[in-house]
């Protein structure tokens, strides 16, 4: 998948200023991105680039991006990570929802 986010961007996101862990917010930025993608399933335009991105797929994107940065991918590890990846979730759920149908959501 290509990237919808700038790299640039994410590491601002994440408060990141140095280069040494690039590769690793740019798979983390993918996995963010697909995520994002798949929850939106057939409502995502795949037409989409980093230009034409609409700013609340964006920040989904970013907030997804955080979340795996700061478990680092220990997601249903602990009671606290669960808690966590709910409020992600409601976080995402009410961002994206106007962009699925209410069937659907």
């Amino acid at each position: 998948m290509t990237s919808l986010v700038a790299l640039d961007v994410a590491k601002a996101h994440l408060r990141i200023t140095d280069t040494d862990h690039d590769a690793e917010v740019q798979r983390e930025l993918d996995a963010a991105t697909t995520i994002v993608v798949l929850y939106l399933a057939e409502f995502a335009d795949p037409t989409w680039t980093e230009a034409t991105l609409p700013a609340d797929v964006c920040q989904a994107i970013l907030i997804v991006l955080g979340h795996l940065d700061e478990s680092r991918g220990g997601m249903g590890v602990d009671p606290a990570s669960d808690d966590d990846m709910e409020k992600t979730w409601k976080a995402i759920a009410s961002i994206l929802m106007r962009r699925r149908l209410p069937s659907i959501a």
